[in-house]
């Protein structure tokens, strides 16, 4: 078995990020960790397409009467 020792990681946290004061929900548009900011034009266009693949994803999933019977018939079922 192997021991895995995070103190590291949580030392090694910059000392402004207060990790008990993080949203309760996740809409208020804020990330949890690092945030790398070294994306390329390209990076921030597939990023972009696939946020709005998603989203549009995500609106049509809600838009059924049971979301999640729909979201499992459409990943689950291969009769689907």
């Amino acid at each position: 078995m192997v021991t895995v020792n995070n103190s590291d990681y949580y030392n090694n946290i910059p000392a402004g990020r207060d990790l008990n004061n993080l949203p309760n929900n996740s809409n208020t548009g804020t990330t949890v960790g690092y945030q790398y900011d070294g994306l390329t034009e390209e990076d921030r266009f597939v990023q972009k397409v696939l946020q709005e693949h998603y989203d549009k994803v995500y609106k049509e999933n809600l838009s059924h009467s049971d979301p999640m019977t729909y979201i499992e018939s459409k990943y689950c079922d291969v009769t689907s």
